[in-house]
């Protein structure tokens, strides 16, 4: 790691691999958590967090359906966290892809990119309750999905959008104006041109621009 501080300036490029989202985690007495299940890509900051949640949530099933005797039955345990833990892993991998296009856009979509960002404010944590509300132990308790913003191309490509309005300094909760400028997080318009393959191509990303070879 040390040997690799003096390449951070140069033109290098970083891969990094994810994989697309699985459905299943139990197979008999046998669970997947962590990474194991679910690797994202790094632009959320979830990776480690995901896993300790995983762990926490198989625990708490596992206290729930230990029986007077101290005996667990593991059976509903595991059916418990298969039933909730796939669904919220996947929303992060797929948001963490759609970062992944969002950080890296050029010409007129990223400038369309940063009028959307511009117009959040900085205190406005209305829509990621979904990352860092409770973690929901069945999936009635998970938050409700964002709506992703397209970059429009008809949209003026300079100047920042209109801020959504606000209540005592913050954005109200619940409403479409609250996550208006938070939902640009993840875009339909790139989620949908992902190939379906097993693995992931590996995404590369440029530390600086440069003409050194």
């Amino acid at each position: 790691m040390r040997d690799g501080l003096a390449d951070l300036w140069r033109d290098k490029w970083w891969r990094m691999y994810d994989r697309d989202p699985i459905t299943t985690w139990v197979s008999g007495s046998i669970a997947l958590l962590g990474d194991a299940a679910h690797p994202p890509l790094r632009y959320l900051a979830q990776g480690a967090i995901m896993a300790i949640e995983d762990g926490w949530l198989l625990a708490e099933h596992a206290a729930r359906n230990r029986g007077a005797g101290g005996a667990v039955d593991w059976a509903a345990a595991l059916d418990a966290y298969q039933a909730v833990r796939p669904e919220h892993c996947r929303r992060v991998v797929t948001t963490s892809r759609a970062w992944d296009r969002l950080w890296h856009l050029d010409g007129p979509a990223r400038l369309r990119r940063n009028a959307l960002l511009g117009a959040r404010g900085t205190d406005d944590y209305a829509c990621v309750d979904r990352l860092y509300g409770p973690t929901a132990l069945f999936p009635g308790e998970e938050p409700e999905m964002f709506r992703p913003i397209p970059l429009d191309p008809a949209a003026p490509p300079q100047g920042a959008a209109p801020k959504p309005p606000s209540v005592g300094g913050r954005r109200a909760r619940g409403g479409q104006a609250a996550c208006w400028a938070a939902r640009v997080r993840a875009m339909s318009m790139i989620m949908s041109s992902w190939p379906p393959t097993r693995w992931r191509r590996p995404h590369s990303m440029r530390m600086a621009r440069t003409s050194t070879p």
